[in-house]
């Protein structure tokens, strides 16, 4: 009897210690996560920079404190700078590109008019009864999303409700500078915060540690060194992969589609934008390149562009086989 209570008093004690965890967990993410954000990315980046701040400290007079100010400058100033290039030649291509989805858009009641005498041809070929069964369906399908495509073209012109389309941001830039100038205030500061918080905590890095160690057991703190080791590593690890896996694919298509334009395949521009969002769509889990490529390919071969349809398959092909014998 005893043994009975004392496992149910054990259970309700680990399951209220669980519940409590969860909702610490759940009210710091919701309450305290973005609030603390600077903070936590500025020990991040102290652990980073403890290696090149630590090797400079011991081959210059400089104090950790300078040093770590150096350091964070030149980070900051590397990557606003790398920001500013690539946000310039982007933001040069984006309008033109707008302008070539739009163009694009306009197409799509000839591409399902196409497509929709493109199946009714393939199910000619098919036995009486499926032909019968799926040509209604084929006709039916192709009459709904014309209905849809003119419904939200005539409703809003920017703004094909039917098709689930909204680009109208995308074409109104006063709207958008509007909305990111309203955001500015917060952002500058937490840029800002951050920044400060990079240096003080890289200066005081190692007086950190010391205090956060001393807050465990004797026995849990080798644990917790090798678990921040290990983590650092696989981050680290992952980055640099992730990091080449992009470069590779920004790579693929700068190339392919440059030579697609050599060979007057391709007549379009925005090669390096397309590059970018594709390559950066390829890292996301689910999605990868095709998202971008496959309907890119089979719309070109719908609309009759044969060889740059083709060109941009065989793109997606040579991308996807790199990427798996990089993974």
């Amino acid at each position: 009897m005893t043994d009975s209570v004392e496992r149910r008093r054990s259970f309700l004690i680990n399951t209220a210690y669980f519940v409590l965890l969860i909702g610490m967990f759940y009210l710091f993410m919701r309450f305290a996560f973005w609030p603390l954000f600077p903070f936590i990315f500025a020990f991040f980046l102290a652990m980073i920079f403890q290696k090149p701040v630590n090797f400079i400290e011991k081959k210059t007079p400089l104090k950790k404190g300078l040093t770590s100010f150096l350091i964070t400058t030149l980070a900051a100033l590397a990557l606003a700078g790398l920001l500013i290039l690539l946000s310039t030649k982007v933001v040069t291509e984006l309008k033109g590109l707008v302008d070539t989805l739009m163009a694009f858009f306009k197409d799509i009641p000839d591409f399902i008019l196409k497509a929709e005498n493109w199946l009714l041809a393939l199910s000619a070929k098919l036995p009486n009864a499926l032909r019968a069964a799926l040509s209604p369906m084929i006709i039916d399908l192709a009459d709904r999303l014309l209905a849809a495509f003119e419904e939200g073209a005539a409703a809003e012109p920017l703004k094909i409700s039917g098709l689930g389309i909204d680009i109208s941001t995308l074409l109104t830039p006063l709207s958008g500078v509007i909305s990111t100038a309203s955001k500015l205030p917060s952002a500058i500061v937490a840029i800002v915060i951050t920044f400060i918080a990079t240096c003080f905590i890289t200066a005081d890095y190692d007086k950190i540690v010391i205090f956060i160690k001393r807050q465990f057991p004797a026995k849990k703190r080798e644990a917790l060194s090798r678990t921040k080791s290990l983590t650092m590593s696989t981050i680290s690890k992952m980055a640099k992969a992730y990091l080449l896996i992009i470069c590779i694919t920004c790579t693929e298509l700068v190339i392919g589609l440059g030579a697609l334009k050599v060979l007057g395949i391709y007549n379009g521009g925005y090669i390096f934008t397309i590059a970018i969002i594709t390559a950066l769509v390829d890292i996301l889990p689910i999605l990868g390149s095709g998202t971008v490529l496959i309907p890119w390919g089979i719309g070109s071969l719908f609309m009759g562009k044969i060889g740059l349809g083709i060109g941009i398959l065989i793109i997606y092909v040579i991308i996807s086989v790199l990427r798996q014998f990089i993974e």
